[in-house]
């Protein structure tokens, strides 16, 4: 009787043991995966000169003094001619990285940027992340802006930006798969995305301070705040650069330099 009792005692106890054991074992695997899923959140997704899979252009690799000059985010029905009258008048060329939704709503401005002999570039149909996105969403969406820029006239989309940055596992192979380059940036105003008491020359200076030959510089021809003021800065910084004898390029052309 007693030994039977001690049996069922001790095998319960065991069971109990193993059971913690199995349960510590889980959290410590689910506490790994947890590790390096944020380890490569923060180490490849985020910063411009880092991914996975395929190497960023955040920066040409020359001591020409050469830059490019990018805008995201756009067209804009107010901003974009402004800004197409602004680059005319410098003589200077941009790439353009649009959202399709956008080339949708105002076509003829999109066609204005590429007739003006700037370069267009995807950042996706409508900004949303592309993390934690099925492999067919970001296919979809990226085939989807491409023909919508292409319908403009542009022969081939060969630059992609991210929206936000996010960049994870899936959009760079899916980029790495369909040939195109994955452009990001190594030079941007933070004032920028300030939504008051903004002012040209706190843009403008912070971007300059950054330059250096190679640079490719990330503005927003889409956003809410002050397009006097957002003109004034690229205005500035147009006028800086030339002075300094920099030369604007568009991204696949500094490519091939």
């Amino acid at each position: 009787m007693f030994e039977t009792i001690y049996l069922v005692y001790a095998f319960g106890n065991s069971a109990i043991k193993m059971s913690k054991k199995i349960l510590l074992i889980f959290v410590f695997i689910i506490f790994v995966i947890f590790s390096i899923v944020a380890f490569i959140f923060l180490y490849y997704n985020r910063p411009p000169y880092r991914s996975l899979i395929i190497d960023p252009l955040y920066h040409f690799e020359t001591q020409e003094k050469i830059v490019a000059l990018t805008f995201d985010d756009g067209p804009s029905e107010t901003w974009t001619p402004l800004l197409l009258d602004l680059l005319e008048k410098y003589e200077v060329k941009a790439t353009f990285f649009m959202i399709g939704e956008n080339i949708e709503k105002f076509p003829d401005v999109a066609k204005s940027v590429y007739e003006k002999g700037h370069e267009i570039g995807s950042h996706s149909y409508n900004h949303k992340r592309m993390i934690f996105k099925t492999p067919g969403f970001i296919r979809s969406d990226l085939e989807k802006t491409d023909r919508i820029i292409k319908d403009l006239g542009v022969s081939e989309v060969k630059s992609y930006r991210p929206p936000y940055g996010d960049k994870m596992i899936l959009l760079p192979l899916e980029l790495k798969k369909q040939g195109k380059t994955l452009v990001t940036f190594d030079v941007q105003a933070m004032s920028e995305y300030q939504r008051e008491n903004q002012d040209s020359s706190m843009i403008s200076r912070e971007i300059l301070d950054q330059i250096e030959p190679g640079s490719i510089i990330v503005m927003h021809d889409g956003r809410g705040y002050n397009s006097t003021t957002f003109l004034k800065a690229v205005e500035e910084i147009i006028v800086e650069l030339k002075t300094e004898g920099y030369r604007f390029v568009k991204v696949q052309e500094g490519i091939s330099l």
